[in-house]
């Protein structure tokens, strides 16, 4: 637990930016949506909404990078991104099935790893 305690910066800052990639689906909606859910969108409708997504994920991993520099924020920074994070690997979970073959899968377990770094960071702070 301390090896977790004493790197934290460096988890965040590592955590953040995988979670900040996902500015692309802001940036590339149907490519990203596609390479992540295996699903095509050509509503201009659900292209709005992954744009959002994609930003709002993506500001939640400048969050944590800021976090991994100003340790003073780090506690609600860190359950709103355990909250999004849990809520994604639940709702993949619900479909995993239709999800073989896409990198949903892998989206859950990366989230579901840093979930518990996050959550032993704040259990032993």
């Amino acid at each position: 637990m301390s090896l977790i305690v004493d790197n934290f910066t460096w988890i965040l800052y590592i955590t953040g930016a995988l979670t900040a990639s996902m500015f692309l689906m802001a940036l590339m909606p149907a490519k990203a949506f596609k390479d992540n859910f295996g699903s095509d969108i050509s509503d201009p409708n659900v292209v709005m909404l992954a744009r959002h997504w994609g930003f709002y994920v993506g500001l939640a991993g400048l969050l944590l990078i800021y976090a991994g520099a100003h340790p003073e924020v780090r506690e609600p920074i860190l359950w709103f991104a355990i909250a999004g994070k849990a809520a994604i690997v639940a709702l993949i979970a619900t479909r995993l099935g239709d999800l073989k073959g896409t990198r949903a899968p892998v989206v859950a377990i990366v989230d579901s790893i840093m979930v518990a770094l996050y959550l032993i960071y704040l259990l032993a702070a």
